[in-house]
C-alpha cells in the first residue's frame, strides 16, 4: 500500500441548473492509497451543496467551490449555478421567395400553431418541410423540441397559362479532400438549394462557387457549418466547391502546441502536467520526443515525493548549489536512489537510457518500499540479452510490473534513450500500479 501523492478533480469548473445535480469525480494516486475516505465541503451551501458521496445539488444562482480533502491533500472544483428559466424555442419560418412569415417562440413541449400560407406570384404554395429540398412535410401536430426552421414548398403555377413547369439541372464538380451534396439536383427557378461540404480529416470546407449557364455568379449564403444556399435561377448552375488544410489547433487542456489529444502519449503528459511532475521545455512545447537526463528524472522523482528537504551533504563536483536539480540530486543520493559514476561525479546532463530508468524507479521502490517481486521473462524480447547485468532486476521487475514494455519488432530497446514521452508514460503507470 502507498501513501497519497497527489488528490485532483476530474472537472475543474462545471455548470449546473437550480435543483440539478452531478456528481464529482476525486483522482487519487495512487489508486491503492492508504488513508482516510474523501471529505467533500462546499464554501457556499446557499449556492451549492454537496454531500459525503460527491453529490453536488444547485441551490441558487451563483458561484461555490468544492473541495475534496483525502488525509493532507486537497482538490477544488469551482461550481457554476445557473438560475432556473423556462425553456423555450423558436420557429422561423423560411418563405422561399414568398410572402414574409413571422417566426414564433414556442414552450418546450408545445406545438407551433400553423400560420397562413404565404404566397408568391407564379407559384402554388404546396406546404411546410423541414429540409430546403422540401421533401420531408412537417407534422404541426408535433410538439416541438428544439430550435426549428421550415421551408415553404412550391410549384410554378400552369394552371391559367398551360404552361409546363421547367426544371433546370445543378451540377456538382467533383472536389478534392472532401464531399459535396446538394438538396436538389432538378429544381425549378426560384426555389432555395442548400449545398453541403463535408471535409475529409484534417481539412476544412473554404467556400461554394455557383454559376449560371453562361458564367455568370449566382449568389451564395453561408449558413456556417459547412451549409450553403443559392436560390436558383432560369438556368442551369454549376456548383464548385473547394477544402483547404486545417491547421486550427485542437484544445488539448495543455499549453503545449506539439501534444495533441490524439497523440499516444497525450494522457501521459497531462497526467504528469496536472501533477505537477514534469514542466514544458518553455510554456508552449512539452518537447515529448526530446531525450531526458539524470537530473530531470530525479528532480522528478523527488517532487513525486513531495520535494522533501534533505541535510546531507554529497561530494558531487559536478552538482553546483542552488541549480534547479541540487536538492533533488542530494536527497536522492542520500536515499540510495541513484548513485554518481563515482564519488565526485554524478553527470547530471548525461542522458537516461531505459534500463537507468527502470534500476532508477526500482530503487525508489525499494526505498518506498513498495513489492518489488514482479519479474518479467527478458527473453521474450528479441534485444532482452542486451540488458546490462547491473540493470537486469530491475528490468525483469519494470516489465514484470507492465511499467516497460516492447517497442516495434518486439524489442526492449534497454540501452536506448528515454524520451520525455516515454518518462511521462511510465510515470503514470508507476503511480497508478498497486504496490
Amino acid at each position: 500500500m502507498k501513501p497519497i501523492s497527489s488528490v485532483a478533480m476530474r472537472e475543474r469548473e462545471i455548470t449546473i441548473a437550480q435543483n440539478e445535480k452531478k456528481e464529482v469525480i476525486v483522482d487519487i494516486y495512487p489508486t491503492n492509497y492508504q488513508g482516510t475516505e474523501v471529505a467533500f465541503t462546499s464554501d457556499n451551501e446557499a449556492v451549492a451543496t454537496v454531500d459525503e458521496n460527491g453529490m453536488i445539488t444547485g441551490i441558487a444562482s451563483g458561484d461555490a467551490v468544492i473541495t475534496a480533502t483525502v488525509g493532507d491533500k486537497t482538490a477544488t472544483c469551482t461550481v457554476h449555478v445557473k438560475e432556473e428559466t423556462a425553456t423555450t424555442y423558436t420557429v422561423t419560418f423560411n418563405s422561399n421567395g414568398g410572402s414574409d412569415v413571422a417566426s414564433e417562440t414556442v414552450g418546450e413541449g408545445q406545438k407551433v400553431a400553423k400560420p397562413a400560407d404565404p404566397t408568391r406570384d407564379g407559384f402554388t404554395f404546396t406546404g411546410w418541410y423541414t429540409d430546403e429540398g422540401c421533401t420531408k412535410a412537417y407534422d404541426f401536430a408535433t410538439p416541438v423540441t428544439s430550435d426549428l426552421t421550415l421551408y415553404a414548398g412550391w410549384e410554378e403555377d400552369s394552371s391559367s397559362s398551360g404552361t409546363i413547369v421547367t426544371r433546370y439541372n445543378v451540377t456538382v464538380e467533383e472536389s478534392s479532400n472532401g464531399t459535396v451534396k446538394v438538396s436538389n439536383s432538378r429544381p425549378s427557378a426560384g426555389l432555395t438549394v442548400t449545398v453541403t461540404l463535408t471535409p475529409d480529416e484534417g481539412y476544412k470546407a473554404d467556400g461554394v462557387t455557383v454559376t449560371d449557364a453562361k458564367g455568370n455568379a449566382v449568389a451564395v449564403t453561408n449558413k456556417g457549418d459547412g451549409k450553403y444556399t443559392f436560390r436558383m435561377p432560369r438556368s442551369n448552375v454549376t456548383v464548385k466547391a473547394s477544402f483547404t488544410k486545417d491547421d486550427t489547433p485542437v484544445e488539448t487542456g495543455l499549453p503545449f502546441t506539439d501534444v495533441k489529444s490524439g497523440d499516444w502519449f497525450y494522457e501521459a503528459v497531462k497526467y504528469v502536467y496536472d501533477n505537477k511532475l514534469m514542466d514544458g521545455t518553455s510554456s508552449t512545447t512539452f518537447a515529448p520526443l526530446m531525450t531526458t537526463n539524470r537530473a530531470m528524472v530525479v528532480t522528478i522523482l523527488w517532487r513525486l515525493e513531495g520535494q522533501p528537504e534533505t541535510d546531507a551533504t554529497l561530494s558531487f563536483t559536478d552538482v553546483e548549489s542552488g541549480v534547479w536539480y541540487t536538492d533533488a540530486v542530494n536527497w536522492a543520493a542520500s536515499k540510495g536512489i541513484v548513485k554518481g559514476y563515482s564519488d565526485t561525479v554524478f553527470a547530471p546532463n548525461d542522458t537516461v537510457t531505459r534500463e537507468q530508468l527502470a534500476t532508477i524507479l526500482y530503487r525508489y521502490a525499494e526505498h518506498k518500499e513498495y513489492d518489488v517481486t514482479a519479474k518479467g521473462d527478458l527473453t521474450t524480447f528479441a534485444d532482452g540479452a542486451n540488458t546490462s547485468s547491473w540493470a537486469a532486476e530491475a528490468m525483469e521487475w519494470a516489465v514484470g510490473s507492465g511499467l516497460l514494455s516492447g517497442k516495434d519488432g518486439g524489442k526492449l530497446d534497454p540501452t536506448g534513450t528515454a524520451t520525455r514521452a516515454e518518462i511521462a508514460t511510465i510515470l503514470m503507470r508507476f503511480a497508478g500500479n498497486e504496490k
